[in-house]
């Protein structure tokens, strides 16, 4: 008796096998071909389905689907399913994909996954990148980057591509949350004010600009006051962006009164 009813579990946990892999690939199917809204439910589907092989295979295919909906939510999917095997694959999208959500989809999953190892290898990769694409690698290491990164991505400060130094100086600036570092953020920035006059990197200043408005210290303020009185009258623009950030620091006023009169 006892022998018959565990020949029938035994069973019974065969057949459930089969079905969860004919389930797989009817998955498999509907992510190929299937409508929109299926497609959508299929990847839920491998989402409750839990990390696997199969799984992770299956919405990494998905993360190649011509629909950029579909692409982001198979990353998003990749985050739950994915493991080390995706971090190739998400570290190309995260400046390959074709739209900014599908780059940002990569870069938060990219975040779960793996993030020092990913911050280094996209740093690397930008040593020899061009155009947008070095755009693009560094926004995401700036976004992924922690405490121990600054030096990976100072050396993009002045990059001879305009794009790329003013990508790097936006890491870096980035970086100023982690308060253990301010310091070395404010020393990496403050070199590139010196480019105000020079507008070939009139980009990477501005970027400068930016990274210290995201330091807001009273030393961040203070050299923020010093850029606003050495502008040219006619450069409203530049002048507009420092006041832009110093709106969002504490006794400004102050400051400028103390700069004026030293002026």
């Amino acid at each position: 008796m006892r022998m018959g009813f565990t020949l029938f579990l035994v069973s019974l946990l065969a057949l459930g096998g089969a079905a969860h892999a004919a389930d797989f690939d009817e998955i498999e199917k509907i992510l190929e071909s299937g409508r929109f809204d299926q497609r959508v439910k299929a990847l839920d589907q491998l989402a409750a389905a839990g990390q696997s092989k199969r799984t992770e295979a299956l919405a990494l295919k998905a993360a190649e689907d011509e629909d950029w909906i579909i692409q982001i939510k198979a990353i998003e999917t990749l985050a739950v399913v994915g493991s080390d095997s995706s971090r190739k694959a998400l570290l190309k999208l995260s400046y390959e994909g074709e739209i900014q959500g599908v780059r940002d989809a990569a870069i938060k999953t990219l975040s779960g996954l793996d993030r020092p190892r990913s911050v280094a290898r996209l740093a690397k990769l930008a040593l020899k990148a061009k155009g947008m694409t070095k755009v693009y690698m560094l926004e995401a290491a700036g976004r992924l980057a922690g405490p121990d990164d600054l030096k990976k991505l100072r050396r993009f400060v002045k990059d001879k591509n305009v794009f790329g130094a003013a990508a790097g100086v936006r890491a870096i600036g980035r970086l100023a949350v982690h308060e253990d570092i301010r310091e070395d953020v404010l020393k990496s920035v403050r070199g590139v004010l010196e480019l105000r006059d020079d507008t070939g990197d009139f980009l990477a200043y501005v970027a400068a600009v930016e990274a210290l408005a995201e330091l807001g210290t009273p030393e961040a303020r203070d050299l923020l006051v010093n850029e606003i009185l050495l502008q040219e009258d006619d450069d409203l623009y530049i002048q507009e962006r420092i006041a832009r950030a110093l709106t969002t620091m504490t006794d400004v006023e102050e400051a400028l009164r103390g700069a004026l009169t030293l002026a």
